[in-house]
């Protein structure tokens, strides 16, 4: 019988020494998000413009009905502000912004001060806070999203070399230059589908707290020991880590779990990035249909 491996990541965002922690910058923040373009300010909670115009100033209007793709066209021409005022900070010494997603081209200023840019919607984004930019309380976060239409357009226009694509033509923001953006490509529009090539904060906000970096994820390469895949398979198992500052290295224990079962432990240098663990997990067939893998909080040394 062919089994397949279905791999489940029980992970806790923590820190090595101190516990992280985090605070929630979404929709119930003090005086909430507020969204505006050039013209128009809207009160909003944090999302895709598409959902927030249609949430306050295109109410009632499905997006899907008749022409109305056509219609809200002038939605992705434009640049757009979420703004988030009037909340507070602690002034620790390691802090950060996490963006779970961007949606795509963006700047962030805290308090007027530029800390970082995203180029990527498929990916999240961490941006160290330096404390001259902040302060205790009435702080301002503004993310400024840029049209994402006009930045594939200019980043077309700049590249040397001519790139082949296919332009559907029955959309009316063809030429889309979608090959030149890191977002979905079927926002743009396709034969069968609208283009609404929205932009937003389409992810999760935090501010992180972590003195020693925090474990953000796993990765996992699966071998097999034949090609139909029915008896045993090796992990290897990586952790990710983020938030460490200027090259820090730091030592810590991990401990490494199948289905609540210690598979070992590992005394490792960990720093910014992929920390591959040394050792590799064995499984026969018979727990392999369906389990959970799970890295415990590493303790340092």
């Amino acid at each position: 019988m062919q089994f397949s491996l279905w791999i489940f990541l029980s992970l806790c965002m923590i820190t090595l020494v101190e516990s992280i922690l985090l605070v929630d910058l979404n929709s119930a923040v003090i005086d909430g998000w507020s969204l505006s373009s050039c013209d128009q300010s809207i009160k909003s909670i944090k999302g895709n413009v598409h959902t927030d115009l249609l949430n306050s100033i295109l109410y009632g209007n499905d997006p899907y009905y008749r022409f109305n793709e056509l219609n809200m066209s002038w939605i992705p021409l434009k640049c757009w502000k979420y703004e988030l005022v009037n909340f507070n900070i602690p002034l620790y010494d390691s802090q950060y912004l996490l963006f779970k997603e961007i949606d795509t081209v963006s700047k962030i200023y805290v308090n007027g001060f530029f800390i970082g840019s995203t180029k990527n919607a498929h990916r999240s984004h961490l941006l160290r806070l330096n404390t001259s930019v902040i302060r205790p309380n009435n702080n301002t976060l503004q993310v400024i999203v840029e049209s994402p239409l006009k930045y594939s357009k200019k980043q077309s226009e700049s590249y040397p070399y001519e790139i082949p694509a296919t332009e559907n033509y029955n959309v009316w923001a063809e030429p889309s230059h979608r090959s030149f953006i890191r977002k979905a490509g079927s926002d743009m529009g396709w034969d069968w589908g609208p283009a609404f090539a929205t932009s937003g904060i389409s992810g999760d906000v935090f501010l992180v707290y972590a003195p020693d970096g925090y474990l953000d994820g796993i990765s996992v390469v699966q071998q097999f020991d034949n090609s139909n895949f029915s008896s045993a398979v090796t992990l290897h198992v990586k952790a990710h880590f983020s938030a460490l500052q200027d090259d820090k290295l730091i030592s810590g224990y991990f401990t490494v779990f199948v289905n609540d079962k210690l598979q070992f432990s590992i005394k490792t240098k960990i720093s910014e990035g992929l920390v591959e663990l040394g050792n590799s997990i064995r499984l026969r067939s018979h727990v392999r249909r369906r389990m959970a893998l799970a890295i415990h909080e590493p303790t340092r040394f």
